[in-house]
């Protein structure tokens, strides 16, 4: 049974080969190579899966290099195989030698399997909270803007009144010292007239 399948899966391949490479499924028998396996025999159907095969290598160039290859470096279209093999003392000996990360990994899963899962219930009240938290956060923005451009609009005004207040408060009374001393000078000047006038009668 198990060389029956192998056949068919090989035939499988061998079709979509074909079909890859030719856009049908014929290898140039004219009939499909699912019918072209007569004999029920699997070395029958293997001598007749070749058959085919070099039917197609015939009329494909790349399929004929890589069978080419194949047969000229078959290990390198061939899976690697080991040759490394350690006696059972050895083996023994790296199990031994690994038994401490054995004993904590097994102690870490059996950690996972007692932990118990989280309560989903606050994570759904905050869940269900997030609308709530967007807005209070949007209106804390929209307070943090309108108290920024208050206190813009304080310095402003404080500006302002410096500027018309205290300094224009400055400037008009120097302008009165400097009329109260031209009125002083002129009274002066009146008042010694006055006595030279009185004087000279």
């Amino acid at each position: 049974m198990a060389d029956h399948q192998t056949v068919k899966d090989l035939q499988a391949r061998l079709n979509r080969l074909t079909f890859a490479i030719h856009g049908d499924d014929s290898a140039g028998t004219g009939l499909p190579l699912s019918t072209q396996n007569h004999g029920s025999h699997p070395a029958g159907q293997i001598k007749d899966l070749q058959r085919q095969l070099q039917s197609l290598a015939s009329r494909s160039g790349a399929v004929n290099e890589v069978l080419q290859l194949q047969a000229k470096y078959p290990e390198v279209l061939s899976p690697p195989t080991s040759n490394v093999t350690l006696p059972p003392a050895a083996l023994a000996a790296l199990v031994v030698s690994h038994a401490r990360l054995y004993e904590n990994l097994s102690a870490q899963l059996n950690t996972l399997q007692t932990l118990s899962i989280p309560d989903a219930a606050p994570l759904t009240a905050l869940s269900a909270l997030q609308p709530r938290i967007s807005k209070a956060s949007d209106r804390q923005q929209q307070q943090a803007r309108e108290f920024a451009e208050l206190r813009a609009r304080s310095a402003a005004v404080v500006e302002q009144w410096y500027v018309g207040g205290v300094l224009g408060m400055g400037e008009k009374w120097a302008e009165w010292e400097e009329r109260l001393r031209d009125v002083e000078l002129t009274v002066r000047r009146m008042e010694g007239a006055a006595k030279r006038e009185r004087g000279l009668v």
